[in-house]
């Protein structure tokens, strides 16, 4: 009897569910099925309409699905998700502002709802308004102290601002609060290799390989310190070290031939090239 009725049309929340399976497989054809007979059953239900705007947009029908979530929005003005999921639709539409007008929607529904703070900080920052961006996220940090993406968002928007002190001591707080990320200390580095603080830099690329020995852009950045100190001997015995982990990864032998070319070893550098874009291909 229980998976009579399991099974039964009308149970809407079983279609819907079979709905985001569907969807999970991406089997777009088995979702419109689900989704047709979620709707017939029940014209008003919240979750198959979503998902009728999803199964539009997946298709590439931004304008079919915007509308959806529209009215959906407009019939559950208090849904924080449903307002998020029709900014991401405008956000694929290329329509950042009206979806900055959108995620203002969803937060005010519910301030809690971390992903449409993080968007919106994405969408600022992208558009120059950093004096949005920052404030915001700065808010959002007070009340989630242990948000990873809104420490790089903050860092990045001081950083394209140019208050490179500001993103120094925010990416600095990064490495401490979440020291086995090598991303951190990487972003750390980078900021203040722009302040030509290059032995710092070093050591906050050289701390990222000690967070993640196998954190290929600390590598790549390292290289390029090495290439400016004119350290070649250092540089190609590092890579190799590489090579050897890494056979089938394009980028060693990319770095290889720029630490040649630079040593103006051309035939060497032509060499390298050549195997890392026959690798590239493979990939």
């Amino acid at each position: 009897y229980r998976l009579k009725y399991l099974i039964t049309p009308i149970f809407i929340p079983a279609w819907n569910m079979l709905t985001q399976l569907a969807f999970a497989q991406r089997n777009t054809n088995t979702a419109a099925t689900y989704i047709a007979k979620a709707l017939a059953n029940s014209p008003q239900d919240r979750d198959a309409r979503l998902n009728q705007a999803r199964l539009k947009l997946a298709s590439s029908d931004y304008k079919g699905g915007i509308a959806d979530l529209e009215r959906l929005t407009k019939d559950f003005p208090r849904d924080s998700q449903a307002h998020l999921q029709l900014a991401l639709a405008q956000v694929g539409a290329n329509d950042p502002r009206q979806a900055l007008l959108t995620l203002n929607s969803a937060i005010s529904a519910n301030t809690n709802n971390v992903d449409a703070h993080l968007l919106r900080a994405r969408l600022q920052i992208a558009q120059g308004e950093w004096n949005s961006a920052i404030p915001d996220l700065n808010q959002l940090l007070r009340r989630f102290p242990n948000l990873p993406q809104a420490y790089y968002l903050l860092g990045s928007a001081h950083r394209v601002r140019g208050n490179l002190d500001d993103a120094v001591a925010v990416f600095t707080e990064i490495t401490q609060r979440f020291p086995a990320d090598p991303q951190g200390f990487q972003s750390l580095g980078s900021v203040l290799r722009e302040q030509d603080k290059r032995a710092q830099a070093r050591k906050a690329f050289e701390d990222a390989l000690k967070a993640n020995p196998d954190f290929l852009a600390a590598i790549d950045s390292l290289t390029e310190l090495d290439i400016a100190a004119k350290q070649f001997d250092a540089a190609v015995e590092r890579i190799n070290v590489y090579l050897v982990k890494y056979p089938k990864s394009p980028l060693p032998p990319l770095l290889l031939g720029k630490i040649y070319f630079h040593q103006q070893k051309d035939d060497e550098a032509q060499a390298a090239v050549l195997k890392a874009i026959s690798l590239e291909s493979e990939v």
